[in-house]
């Protein structure tokens, strides 16, 4: 059936671009009953493809690549080498989404286990040496995404928010230690692919900078940046 379908449509568009009037007569007269019929399955095949908009309550669940670096050490004598770090893990989310004519808003929350660590060594200007050891534990925050839905499964987004850092401080080599937070701005992309009405496969990376002061009081600027493929489930 398919077969005979597409070599009616071939045979009618030969014959549109053909000099041959009567050849075009013909086989409007011997298919023109398949060709409406076509047509009719066609239409209603596009009137049953609706939009699937961004639009409802989601949440999801997020494999994550976390990369932690410091920026900065601020207060050292003499500034040490850094090591960064990039550890694999799992998020969760929760958002929001408001539609508008296919551009959305998406106001959320979201918490990620890190579990990421970057070293600083260096001295101090009596030739003491001194290491810090970050350890990002887990960081959770607030997050809005502002997209447009380009086709019926496909939509891309920027991401703006905030993160609180939960993280540990190892100061060596008096091996003295403290847990604290470092609050710094979210910024990313990324896009989305709808599987189903109610399934979701996202992709995204996010920047953030963040801030905080070891046990010696140094000021401490560092970035945490994550790659992010994940589910979430519409509802």
């Amino acid at each position: 059936m398919a077969l005979q379908t597409g070599k009616n449509f071939i045979n009618f568009a030969f014959a549109i671009f053909s000099p041959d009037e009567s050849l075009l007569s013909t086989i409007l007269q011997k298919n023109m009953k398949k060709l409406f019929i076509t047509a009719a399955l066609l239409g209603s095949f596009a009137s049953q493809s609706t939009f699937a908009k961004t639009e409802g309550n989601y949440i999801g669940i997020d494999a994550i690549r976390t990369e932690l670096r410091f920026d900065k050490v601020k207060g050292s004598a003499l500034p040490g080498d850094i090591g960064n770090d990039n550890e694999t893990s799992v998020g969760v989310n929760y958002k929001y989404a408001f539609n508008f004519d296919n551009f959305f808003v998406a106001p959320g929350l979201f918490y990620d286990y890190a579990h990421a660590k970057a070293i600083s060594t260096g001295t101090f200007g009596l030739g003491t040496p001194f290491r810090d050891d970050l350890e990002l534990n887990h960081r959770f925050g607030a997050k809005l995404d502002l997209g447009y839905d380009i086709t019926n499964k496909f939509a891309a987004f920027a991401t703006v928010g905030a993160a609180n850092n939960s993280v540990r401080v190892l100061w060596r080599p008096q091996y003295m230690s403290n847990h604290t937070n470092g609050l710094g701005l979210i910024y990313g992309v990324g896009a989305k692919y709808s599987v189903t009405h109610n399934i979701d496969f996202n992709l995204g990376y996010e920047f953030s900078n963040a801030r905080m002061k070891d046990l010696d009081g140094r000021r401490i600027d560092f970035n945490v940046n994550v790659a992010r493929a994940g589910v979430a489930y519409k509802f």
